[in-house]
């Protein structure tokens, strides 16, 4: 497992979003990528969770749900042609729980199945992080699993991204103009 420090100087949650870029393969019309950015821009809702302290923007067209799950806040979104699935389960944490206690029970718990391909762990801003990705097998459908693990002042989050494997070329950038989106406003 490597383990990476990142710069006080990168903003925490965009950069580790850009390991999507290097996940999934990238689409080569710029052209087509601006028209899509500003077209989410206008066409887009901030979501925002007070009490544990995020906020997140996606497209109107995307389908939205929020739930609890005992304590857990969990968010999810799915793209209209339902290939793309966005989820971040936050929850209250004891200050000895690390992130990759979390990331194991995730993976034991909610990620059954699933085959670990690369995890690495360190710091965004000070803030404990581990990425892991994951291939996996869903209605008989092999798909991608990207999700970042972070503590943040006694709060886990799990934000995490699912897309079928054959489309990682085709949607990433546009898993990327939502994830990218994911501030702490405290």
């Amino acid at each position: 497992m490597a383990t990476i420090r990142y710069s006080k100087h990168i903003i925490s949650i965009s950069v580790i979003c850009f390991v999507f870029i290097l996940l999934f393969a990238q689409s080569s019309n710029a052209t087509d990528f601006k028209s899509r950015i500003n077209a989410f821009k206008n066409k887009s809702k901030t979501y925002t969770d007070t009490e544990h302290n995020y906020k997140i923007t996606a497209p109107k067209t995307w389908k939205h749900s929020f739930s609890l799950d005992g304590t857990d806040h969990v968010r999810a979104f799915l793209s209209p042609d339902k290939n793309i699935v966005l989820k971040i389960r936050s929850f209250t944490v004891h200050s000895k729980v690390t992130v990759e206690l979390i990331r194991k029970l995730f993976e034991k718990n909610i990620l059954v199945g699933g085959n670990l391909i690369t995890s690495s762990t360190g710091f965004a801003d000070d803030i404990p992080t581990s990425i892991g990705t994951y291939i996996s097998v869903f209605n008989n459908i092999t798909i991608g699993i990207k999700t970042v693990y972070f503590i943040k002042s006694g709060i886990a989050y799990i934000v995490w991204s699912t897309i079928p494997e054959y489309m990682f070329k085709y949607r990433s950038k546009e898993i990327d103009s939502v994830l990218n989106t994911f501030k702490f406003i405290k």
